[in-house]
């Protein structure tokens, strides 16, 4: 398991089969999103790249709008790869309410736990 992160947020790497699971914990907002886009595009830039990447927010405790921005582009770039992409975001939790309320659950198949969305199809 790789480490990036500040004492607001913390991205953690890690590879479960052909799969990458990346999870963002602490704070998604305006001073923390570019470190956090750093930290999402070199965990898919390693070669070969994965058949899956799954973004875990199950421990983020604010989600700014620069957080749904940093979302969609992550998005995007897994596109512009042809990389599958999940989010999961727990019900109830702050990540959940933004993904669904900004309609990034139409972008990113969403589930409630790492191992639904591993399993997905």
């Amino acid at each position: 398991m790789d480490k990036q992160g500040t004492a607001r947020f913390t991205i953690t790497r890690n590879s479960i089969a052909d799969a990458v699971v990346l999870g963002i914990s602490g704070e998604i907002d305006v001073s923390t999103s570019r470190g956090a886009d750093a930290g999402l595009r070199t965990a898919i830039e390693p070669r070969p790249q994965p058949a899956l990447v799954v973004v875990d927010l199950t421990t983020v405790g604010f989600f700014s709008a620069a957080g749904v921005h940093l979302l969609a582009g992550f998005g995007r770039s897994c596109d512009n790869r042809g990389l599958r992409h999940h989010i999961v975001a727990t019900t109830g939790t702050i990540a959940r309410k933004v993904v669904l309320i900004t309609g990034l659950d139409e972008e990113f198949p969403t589930f409630s736990s790492v191992d639904e969305a591993l399993h997905a199809a």
